[in-house]
């Protein structure tokens, strides 16, 4: 597969490509201005954040108020706003209403949460982490804007992430061993 979403979207336009996704952020308005592009809206694939290891003492996510800081540092409606141009909806859960019928959920609604970045430092320091931590970012997906603003995000209150870039397969063994964390 193509990585890299410039490639992607030079890919459709010449031909080479029938068929791609993930072409959001600053290449979205192109798709859907070019009238020899279709665009087709898929809001079944929602971004979400996972926490390996938070059951292990030695992690930093063992405490909730840290889990709870990583929330807060996101600001999910800027972010929904520069990758979808405002289509996309930030949700309080990760399981969508079509996916929550088709499991039969009770659809119960979550508020989406704020974005606060001065609670996020306060839990942190009183997590014991007051200049925060380093962690590795793994994602399966082309590293994207919304890859870059969720670095810059938990930078800003103190937790360095290094973005790790890698396929699927191998990504979520290492996520599930508790080596990193997986976006």
């Amino acid at each position: 597969g193509i990585r890299d979403l410039a490639a992607r979207m030079a890919g459709l336009q010449t031909g080479e490509l029938d068929l791609t996704y993930g072409l959001t952020g600053k290449l979205l308005p192109r798709v859907m201005a070019d009238p020899k592009l279709r665009w087709n809206p898929n809001f079944t694939a929602p971004w979400h954040l996972m926490f390996p290891g938070y059951n292990e003492p030695s992690s930093p996510f063992h405490d909730k108020r840290v889990r709870q800081a990583v929330s807060l540092a996101i600001n999910r409606q800027f972010v929904v706003k520069q990758e979808t141009q405002g289509i996309g909806k930030p949700w309080g859960n990760w399981i969508s209403h079509e996916n929550r019928d088709a499991l039969r959920g009770d659809g119960t609604e979550l508020p989406v949460p704020p974005y606060d970045p001065a609670k996020a430092k306060q839990l942190l320091a009183e997590a014991g982490f007051p200049n925060g931590f380093d962690i590795e970012l793994l994602t399966y997906v082309a590293v994207t804007q919304w890859t870059a603003a969720i670095q810059n995000y938990l930078a800003a209150v103190g937790i360095k992430a290094r973005i790790n870039q890698m396929q699927v397969s191998p990504a979520i063994q290492k996520a599930h061993k508790g080596e990193a964390q997986l976006y």
